[in-house]
């Protein structure tokens, strides 16, 4: 018989066990991080192509090649004094002319690993489907 004195760890005992009994009869989740990561980066390359083929061109960042400079600082009361050398940090964002055939190919492969991935991705979560009802 139990008493009221002897239910919580009973109840405690019962919680524990539950958390390891898999109640709805099917496996974890599949691991598709990789895919997803790499998924992601291939939508942003879709994206970046399609935006290029509609402009006609692709925009690239070049750095600044110019000198570096010397940075003399005196402090006051509060600060230090100090030398620092800065190199330039200037950025520049130039237009490069496209060509359309080979952005269409890339285009085309880009989708199709696309198409691979998500197809990558369908199979791991099918492969942990429950088999029958028990």
């Amino acid at each position: 018989m139990l008493t009221l004195r002897a239910l919580p760890p009973v109840i405690v005992l019962l919680a524990v066990l539950s958390g390891c009994v898999n109640s709805t009869g099917t496996c974890p989740k599949a691991d598709t991080r990789d895919e997803e990561r790499e998924l992601r980066t291939v939508e942003r390359l879709i994206r970046d192509t399609r935006t290029g083929m509609a402009r006609g061109y692709r925009e690239e960042t070049t750095y600044g090649s110019g000198g570096g400079f010397v940075n003399f600082c005196l402090g006051g009361i509060n600060s230090n004094v100090g030398v620092s050398v800065c190199g330039d940090p200037s950025r520049r964002k130039t237009a490069v002319p496209i060509d359309a055939a080979a952005e269409e190919r890339k285009l085309a492969a880009l989708e199709a690993r696309r198409s691979a991935l998500i197809a990558e991705m369908s199979a791991k979560s099918a492969a942990c489907a429950p088999a029958g009802g028990i």
